[in-house]
């Protein structure tokens, strides 16, 4: 699991982006052949999309990659 911590002027805030382990678990199971097929898709596609939209948002989104790097610097 991923862990972002976000501190703002009130405090440290911490934020999980859990969705890329969803699919791992998802993916497992249905090799193992405990779940159906829908649901490991399912969990696969919403990993990948919730994923690339968290790393676009935190890493490649300039303004709010510029505070994050702001952040780490101090």
């Amino acid at each position: 699991m991923h862990q972002l911590w976000i501190r703002d002027g009130k405090g440290v805030v911490a934020s999980r982006c859990d969705c890329n382990v969803w699919a791992v678990y998802a993916t497992i199971l249905g090799a193992l052949n405990l779940i159906h097929h829908a649901i490991i898709w399912r969990a696969i596609i919403n990993g990948t999309l919730f994923g690339g939209a968290s790393v676009w948002y935190f890493y490649f989104k300039p303004n709010v990659a510029e505070y994050f790097r702001e952040l780490a610097n101090r």
